[in-house]
């Protein structure tokens, strides 16, 4: 049976975007409470003041491995996390308490993790072009595929759809727990993150090229530097591409809030942007950074963004107010990964240099205050 495959539109086909960076900040954002509550509304959250802060009562907990962690991902009530990376070890941890609860050594190393919202699978991509699927019921690998190329990043929506992007210029779109394909999603540049929405019906797909010769960087034309936005189901021809934003330079994060209102991009034009899902994805704002971004996670409210890369640190964004909330200690070398737990107690965090996953400890300062 053949497998449909979504086209990218033309420009008489889905909505077309450009982002720019813009380097002085708008001075009209936020002046007066009744503005303050319609941009509270266009982002999902809530208008009211709020702040996190890291806890002083709890510890950071370190998830070691014995090479550099590449990947995490919580499951979906909060209980585990998985890790992988360099030493090729998929492992499930007890998030409470920090010890191994299940895991298995891959034949290749791990590039990516997704827990599905299910909390049935795992989905670890390896730098042998293949996925392999871990059932956390069963404690053991319940499938495997190969994609014949480089797999750089997996995501699992609701219905338990599993998508791969890969330096093919597109995505697969795979049901589990078959890993049957469902349908091949175009787009034009290496697929180096994705992001379903909450409830599962869209999918976006970030990326770029950047062939290195010697100390030259040759980014090909603008137009590969996307973030593609399809319609997903788990049928192959109900699926359809929406549309596209392009960047100047290369996507490497994406990231849908919870209240599905916002999809959040980061990359290395040193900025996030905010794009507002119900208005097809028109460019509400974005927060500058010093450094490229690599890796984005939402709180579970939405109302606070982890931003990681090429600064070396975690920071940590109040999106409504526009402002950075906290930043964690400078390591040593690029944060690759960020993830909140879903009842926002732990922010985590991983990247090169480092042979472990550190769970910040996090909260409501109102919470945190008792807590002490």
């Amino acid at each position: 049976m053949s497998v449909p495959t979504v086209e990218m539109g033309g420009q008489s086909q889905g909505f077309l975007l450009r982002v720019e960076r813009v380097e002085r900040v708008d001075e009209r954002r936020l002046t007066g409470r009744a503005k303050r509550a319609e941009r509270a509304q266009l982002l999902g959250v809530s208008p009211e003041e709020a702040a996190l802060a890291p806890s002083r009562a709890r510890q950071p907990a370190e998830l070691r491995h014995t090479d550099e962690v590449m990947g995490l991902s919580f499951s979906p009530d909060g209980r585990f996390v998985a890790t992988g990376g360099e030493d090729a070890s998929l492992v499930i941890w007890d998030a409470a308490g920090g010890s191994k609860a299940a895991g298995k050594i891959l034949a290749d190393p791990i590039v990516a993790l997704a827990y599905s919202p299910s909390g049935l699978y795992v989905a670890a991509a390896t730098t042998g072009s293949s996925v392999v699927l871990w059932g956390t019921a069963e404690e053991r690998e319940v499938g495997q595929s190969d994609f014949g190329c480089p797999v750089l990043s997996v995501a699992i929506g609701k219905g338990d759809l599993l998508a791969v992007g890969t330096v093919e210029n597109g995505v697969s779109l795979l049901s589990l727990p078959g890993m049957q394909e469902v349908a091949r999603l175009e787009h034009e540049g290496h697929v180096r993150c994705l992001s379903f929405s909450p409830d599962g019906g869209m999918l976006s797909g970030g990326g770029g090229i950047d062939d290195m010769h010697g100390l030259m960087t040759n980014k090909t034309q603008d137009h590969e530097m996307k973030t593609v936005v399809w319609r997903v189901a788990n049928v192959g021809k109900d699926c359809k591409y929406m549309g596209s934003i392009s960047f100047h330079d290369i996507v490497h994060a994406v990231a849908f809030s919870p209240a599905g209102a916002v999809l959040a991009v980061g990359g290395e034009n040193r900025m996030i942007s905010l794009l507002l899902v119900d208005r097809d994805f028109d460019h509400e704002s974005q927060l500058a950074c010093t450094a490229g971004v690599r890796c984005l996670a939402w709180s579970p409210d939405s109302r606070f963004l982890a931003s990681g890369g090429e600064d070396n640190q975690v920071t940590l964004w109040d999106v409504l107010g526009e402002q950075i909330v906290f930043q964690t200690p400078k390591a040593s070398d690029w944060v690759c990964c960020v993830g909140f737990s879903p009842d926002g107690r732990w922010l985590a965090s991983c990247g090169f240099g480092h042979h472990e996953a550190t769970l910040h400890p996090v909260g409501p300062v109102e919470a945190l205050e008792a807590e002490t």
